[in-house]
């Protein structure tokens, strides 16, 4: 043990992920990498690491530790989750080994998008209050669509205020 004397272990170095996911359904399936980790000890394995993932809406659970694939000291952490709203969430990753590492926080975050049905109840909205009508399902689909895809609702409020309907309508109120 002589030669082990006055020598710290390596720490671990993690790196965190930024995952999109949609309220009410599961992120990962199979399980989402929330966070990868290094360190230099090339006899680690899986088993040597233990991972809580704290999801950022008051709940967490366990993580799934698996080596990244040709890599030397490289891990992922994996997880399953459903966030029952929409919105941006912090999500911190815990990583220890229980025997010789310091642990690490790894920060990572969430950026969760309304369900398709709510995407639908927006648009149906903006319509009623910019052109005091329901929308056609051509038009539902299409804005729909564009949020399902990322679009903040602000950007269809926007498009659908500066739209020639929109302008034809204003001018018969207003004249």
């Amino acid at each position: 043990m002589i030669a082990n004397a006055g020598v710290s272990p390596s720490p671990l170095v993690g790196t965190g992920e930024t995952i999109s996911a949609t309220e009410g359904q599961s992120i990962g399936s199979p399980a989402a990498v929330v966070a990868t980790f290094s360190h230099q000890n090339g006899s680690d394995i899986n088993d040597d690491f233990a991972a809580t993932i704290e999801w950022g809406d008051g709940s967490s659970s366990t993580g799934t530790i698996s080596t990244i694939a040709g890599s030397a000291g490289e891990w992922a952490v994996s997880g399953l989750h459903t966030y029952a709203e929409d919105g941006n969430y912090s999500i911190t990753v815990l990583v220890n080994s229980p025997t010789t590492f310091p642990m690490v926080a790894i920060n990572s975050r969430a950026i969760v998008f309304g369900s398709h049905e709510y995407h639908a109840d927006v648009v149906s909205l903006v319509y009623l209050n910019l052109l005091n009508r329901t929308p056609d399902a051509a038009g539902s689909a299409a804005w729909s669509a564009e949020l399902d895809a990322g679009s903040a609702d602000q950007q269809i409020w926007a498009a659908i205020a500066s739209s020639d309907e929109y302008f034809t309508r204003a001018i018969r109120e207003n004249s």
